[in-house]
């Protein structure tokens, strides 16, 4: 390589790796989940294709319950080592508008992709929907549903052992599961990563959709393991006395 040539290449390394960090925007979901990606291409009306991390979220599981443990939620720099060990693999991905609030580039410009429209069922101007987005994105890092999911357990066994082997029993943990959208979900101060949305309604709904959503599955799982072992224990008993 010439040394003109060469030189020109040195002198436009910083510039490329500028252009390269330019492209890599943070999606917001519409789930209250982030997703940094490169290469977005959206220059279809349906749907979204980008490259991604497919371990992003399971590394982010890993930080969140170290954040739980700790009891400090919004703490980044809280960090788990199990998340360190999830190594990157990079995939082709592709995700529908519909899903897809907006992409965050590292400059602070955002390109909306939801708006405001109430045919399209959009009833949310973009300032509720960032409201109701925080409330999801909080939900998702302080709503555990460790509660039902031992409530789950405890009246499954149970429900499995009073059942006496019938069938029945296997209607148990969708039924519990399906008790969690009853009560009110209350959202406590060191649940909410900005004192602002306390009395936010749209924060609320957010909150409050995930959290109900968390705690089904967590029932549905602690109501099947329970029930589990309800018709376990009385298998033995039945067989043994």
């Amino acid at each position: 390589m010439k040394p003109f040539a060469l030189l020109a290449a040195v002198l436009l390394l910083p510039a490329l790796a500028g252009l390269r960090a330019q492209d890599t925007p943070v999606l917001r979901l519409m789930n209250g989940q982030t997703l940094p990606v490169t290469d977005l291409d959206d220059s279809t009306y349906t749907e979204l294709r980008f490259t991604f991390d497919k371990n992003h979220f399971k590394r982010e599981k890993h930080h969140i319950r170290a954040r739980r443990k700790a009891g400090d939620y919004f703490n980044t720099a809280i960090t788990s080592p199990k998340a360190e060990q999830v190594p990157v693999v990079l995939r082709e991905g592709k995700q529908n508008r519909d899903n897809v609030y907006s992409a965050l580039y590292p400059s602070g410009r955002e390109k909306h992709y939801y708006f405001y429209d109430e045919e399209e069922g959009n009833y949310l101007t973009l300032e509720q929907m960032e409201s109701y987005l925080a409330g999801q994105s909080d939900a998702l890092t302080a709503a555990a549903g460790r509660g039902w999911f031992w409530a789950g357990v405890g009246a499954g066994a149970a429900a499995g052992f009073a059942t006496r082997g019938s069938i029945w029993a296997v209607a148990f943990p969708p039924l519990f599961a399906l008790s969690t959208q009853i009560p009110v979900v209350r959202i406590r101060d060191q649940a909410i990563s900005n004192p602002a949305f306390k009395y936010d309604e749209d924060y609320a709904a957010g909150f409050e959709k995930q959290a109900r959503s968390r705690n089904l599955i967590q029932a549905l799982k602690g109501g099947a393991i329970g029930t589990a072992l309800g018709l376990a224990v009385f298998a033995v008993i039945d067989n043994n006395f």
